[in-house]
């Protein structure tokens, strides 16, 4: 693998988005012009709760600073979690890490590195998982993103027999940004689901002009392989009002049986604010509106947070199904949240 000093770029770069008083987000949703403005909100709508008094996961417990949880899986009675490690310290690369658990509470992680046979030249920090759909067999499909040029992030498609591995990405890159457009300035975080008429994608993007105002945006693909991108973004900061007025980033789906929530991070023009977990509904996948005006996670609820960075969602779990990455001094840990998810 290919790497650019400083070997944690990227992840400094990201971090600092989120982090109250330093940053600007690294990925942010945009809309349709539908979906533009503020749409009618439910007086009582989904909202998150953490669950026990403690983070399920951290940094140190994988021998790392930080953990990034990348793709989170419900699939044959467990949650199956593939994520990124970093370490500040020099000599120390980033590394791919897969974990399990029956509850989402206690994890056993694997060892190795399931990327390892990747096949991917990647700058630090190598392959990012994002999405990962398990078949009844334990085979897998994995979206992925990653930096095959300096400070351009691509998407990638990879499988592999089982979710441990070895995943093995197919050369090419199954989505680009597209230059002097609305997703020119760089695309992360792709939340990919199967449907009736094969696949649909949410990812984050930006214009290069505007590297601090993330939209969400969308594509589609019969096979999973050839995808074709909507004409602009279906999301646009400021869906749920002042919290995500600047930036809407790291779209992650959530299954409500007679249609969808969407998870993401929310940024306010006061970057002091931090970054805050927003959702937002579909009854389609094509019309968005706002789920809740008010934040259903701030960092300020999380024991010790200095913010939230990342956020991962089990999209058809049968209990707890988000992941919080909260920046704690030197390091990241993950705390485990609920949704209370009333019909819109």
């Amino acid at each position: 693998m290919r790497r650019r000093p400083p070997s944690l770029l990227l992840w400094v770069g990201l971090v600092a988005a989120c982090v109250p008083a330093s940053a600007s987000p690294s990925e942010a949703p945009t809309g349709s012009a539908a979906a533009s403005a503020p749409a009618s909100v439910a007086p009582a709508g989904p909202s998150a709760h953490l669950l026990g008094d403690g983070p399920v996961l951290d940094g140190p417990h994988v021998g790392a600073d930080y953990i990034l949880p990348g793709a989170l899986t419900w699939a044959n009675e467990a949650y199956h979690l593939w994520g990124r490690t970093f370490t500040e310290e020099e000599g120390h690369p980033s590394r791919g890490v897969y974990a399990t658990s029956t509850d989402a509470m206690i994890w056993t992680v694997a060892d190795g590195d399931p990327f390892a046979s990747i096949g991917l030249d990647l700058f630090d920090p190598g392959p990012i998982p994002s999405t990962v759909l398990l078949e009844p067999d334990g085979s897998g499909l994995m979206y992925l993103w990653g930096l095959p040029t300096e400070g351009t992030a691509v998407f990638y498609r990879a499988t592999a027999p089982a979710p441990e591995g070895p995943w093995v990405a197919d050369p090419e890159p199954v989505l680009t940004p597209t230059s002097g457009e609305w997703d020119g300035g760089g695309i992360d975080f792709p939340s990919v689901i199967r449907t009736d008429e094969g696949y649909l994608m949410l990812y984050s993007a930006w214009r290069l002009s505007e590297p601090n105002s993330n939209t969400v945006g969308m594509a589609t693909s019969l096979d999973g392989i050839e995808w074709i991108k909507s004409a602009g973004p279906v999301i646009e900061p400021g869906l749920c009002g002042e919290f995500d007025a600047r930036s809407i980033a790291t779209p992650r789906l959530r299954d409500a049986g007679d249609g969808w929530y969407l998870l993401y991070n929310g940024l306010s023009d006061d970057l002091n604010a931090g970054a805050a977990v927003g959702i937002a509904w579909t009854p389609d996948l094509r019309t968005w509106s706002c789920a809740n005006a008010a934040p259903a996670l701030v960092h300020t609820e999380i024991p010790g947070s200095e913010g939230i960075h990342s956020i991962a969602v089990a999209a058809d779990a049968r209990g707890p199904e988000l992941l919080v990455e909260s920046l704690e001094p030197g390091r990241s840990e993950l705390w485990l949240a609920d949704l209370s998810m009333p019909a819109p």
